[in-house]
């Protein structure tokens, strides 16, 4: 079994077009399912036709805009997406670089390096995109969620901190992140890069079905182990709004929530959680079928 021995330049360049294509492939989707929600919220609040279905949704969106209409507004949206994830991939090779042993013949070893390395990835991805959050939800705030999101306004609004003498603001709420992304990005990234060592070694020519599969296991077991965290967080990042506090951080809210009785708010949402496991094991198998670009 062999760790990575990929740089950041390399993991970076590699995940930020696997996003691209990954993202670009699966928008057409999520546009449908945004169009046809918004259809019946506008049926029911101010009149009009909803569509009929998905299907009735994606054909009357290509007779009336085009082929190129399921792909409206996807630019920024790409843009921030594949960021994300480049940053993501890059730390994570960077990491296992610096964590890697040569003797990795231990599957132990093996884990617990990849699932350190996936931890610290989502970590130093969060502390550069967490204030790109806080500015698109000022700007959502500011403008309303129906005007597109301009990379400019984010731009402004992160400057603006820094000419405010306030940029510890934008870090405001970094917290509630911090104990779900170590979880989840520990579990996405050390069970594959794990599993794959174990069960593939070096192969360069993995069945891609293969690959996927074992990376929808793996995300599936990442996203059941800490979605609990991801509730807390939910819970958390909304006390934000209120001067009074209920909660004084993770480890308070779940023993407070036990103590009430109110432990399956922990769990309420683990279906809609699942479903989102297929395009993230895409992501991990379309990464391990592309080579390792160097800069």
């Amino acid at each position: 079994m062999e760790t990575t021995q990929a740089s950041f330049p390399s993991g970076f360049l590699t995940g930020a077009i696997t996003a691209i294509g990954v993202k670009m492939a699966i928008y057409p989707n999520e546009r449908v399912k945004l169009l046809y929600v918004l259809s019946h919220l506008k049926e029911s609040m101010y009149g009009g036709k909803a569509f009929k279905g998905r299907m009735d949704c994606l054909t009357q969106t290509v007779k009336f805009k085009g082929l190129f209409g399921l792909w409206q507004e996807s630019a920024n949206i790409v843009l921030l997406y594949s960021a994300h994830h480049a940053f993501n991939f890059g730390f994570k090779e960077q990491f296992g670089k610096w964590f890697s042993n040569r003797d990795s013949s231990s599957m132990m070893k093996l884990l617990t390096v990849n699932m350190i390395s996936g931890s610290m990835a989502g970590l130093a991805t969060l502390c550069i995109e967490h204030p790109v959050m806080l500015a698109r939800l000022a700007h959502s705030r500011q403008f309303g969620v129906r005007k597109p999101i301009q990379l400019r306004n984010l731009k402004n609004y992160i400057i603006q901190r820094f000419i405010d003498k306030r940029p510890l603001k934008l870090y405001k709420g970094i917290w509630t992140y911090v104990p779900h992304i170590f979880v989840y990005r520990g579990a996405y990234f050390g069970l594959y890069d794990a599993g794959f060592a174990y069960f593939y070694g070096s192969q360069k020519n993995t069945n891609f079905i293969k690959l996927w599969l074992l990376a929808l296991l793996t995300t599936s077991i990442a996203t059941l182990i800490s979605h609990p965290l991801a509730s807390v967080r939910s819970l958390l990042l909304m006390e934000l709004k209120y001067p009074d506090k209920k909660y004084k951080g993770t480890i308070d809210c779940i023993i407070n929530l036990f103590k009430k009785g109110h432990q399956r708010a922990l769990i309420i949402g683990w279906q809609p959680a699942l479903f989102s496991c297929t395009s993230s094991a895409l992501l991990l198998a379309c990464y391990s079928k592309l080579p390792l670009l160097t800069p």
